[in-house]
């Protein structure tokens, strides 16, 4: 397979006979992103290309659990693995199309239009984190979560790569393009990759949660006072008992965390029991610039035109035979 200088194969590709490549839509340092087309089913969907050591080194039967495991996780508000294929010299995962923006990216957008999240959005945007994080709870853990990995769509959002990959420390630093952010892995996920916890995804989304409030990142284990605007002491009691080092310490449940958020937002106890009405996370004043963000919005580039194949040339006529010369007559 044709790879370009890093590890990723260039738009145009075929992957295992099956996955035509159309375009790179993303790249980091453990992977590309791109929009494919599936020719066995005729439908477009993701493939994100992996790092192809990862599923080959020591970590490669952890990272394939995980990402098998990942393919279970079904729920409304988890964007699941479909396919894992690994072999020799390749390594990707498929995924639906999700065409949303990431939680970071509208941070930025937001705080580039001066116009913050309010408290309903903030606290419906915990809750629907929360509840896919519950469902994966019953299975495992994330361990990736981070801004980057929450998707919004108009009317939705969608946990996406709930999955965290043995061997990223292993990769060459030539083949990433942007440094490694453990920002938001808590301290028992840096000195042992191969530990799964539950409160290790509390832990960043505490830290998820400090990061929206105070505008910018912020640090675990500090109040958040101590970083931005004046909060009131129980929320940053919650904020310091969730990022807390030894994790134990931490609350043992999503469901407690997001009692212990409801409980100081003042949030009533039935507000989300039952159908709820959807909230639009992208604002209707920040839809256009949304969509710079969106590169699944546009269309899927055209499949190539095979030029016109010329008719053949004409057949040659053949010469009309002379009749033969009359018999001599005697």
């Amino acid at each position: 397979m044709k790879q370009t200088k890093s590890f990723l194969p260039q738009p145009g590709e075929k992957l295992i006979g099956r996955f035509q490549l159309q375009e790179l839509i993303g790249v980091g340092p453990l992977a590309g992103v791109y929009r494919a087309r599936d020719l066995a089913l005729q439908r477009d969907l993701i493939v994100k290309y992996l790092y192809p050591a990862l599923g080959s080194g020591a970590g490669r039967e952890t990272n394939l659990f995980r990402l098998y495991r990942a393919r279970g996780f079904l729920h409304k508000n988890i964007l699941a693995v479909q396919e894992v294929f690994s072999g020799d010299g390749y390594f990707f995962v498929t995924k639906d199309i999700v065409d949303g923006i990431s939680l970071r990216s509208l941070q930025r957008l937001r705080q580039e239009n001066l116009e913050p999240f309010n408290k309903r959005e903030i606290v419906h945007l915990l809750f629907e984190i929360c509840e896919g994080l519950r469902w994966i709870h019953m299975l495992g853990a994330n361990g990736n979560l981070k801004p980057e990995n929450i998707l919004l769509t108009d009317q939705s959002l969608r946990v996406d790569d709930p999955f965290c990959l043995a061997g990223r420390t292993m990769i060459p630093p030539e083949h990433g393009t942007f440094p490694l952010a453990d920002r938001y892995l808590a301290p028992e996920q840096l000195e042992d990759e191969l530990q799964e916890r539950k409160e290790s995804d509390i832990y960043a989304l505490a830290l998820i949660l400090g990061e929206i409030l105070v505008g910018r990142p912020v640090k675990p284990a500090v109040p958040l006072s101590d970083q931005g605007p004046f909060f009131s002491p129980e929320l940053d009691d919650v904020f310091l008992k969730a990022t807390a080092k030894d994790p134990t310490d931490r609350p043992s449940s999503v469901g407690l965390f997001w009692e212990s958020v409801r409980q100081v937002f003042r949030v009533p106890a039935d507000e989300f029991k039952g159908e709820r009405p959807p909230v639009g996370f992208i604002p209707s004043s920040l839809t256009g610039a949304a969509a710079e963000f969106r590169p699944l919005s546009r269309q899927a580039p055209p499949e190539p035109v095979a030029a016109p194949v010329p008719p053949p040339p004409p057949e040659p006529v053949a010469a009309p035979v002379p009749p033969p010369p009359p018999e001599p007559v005697a």
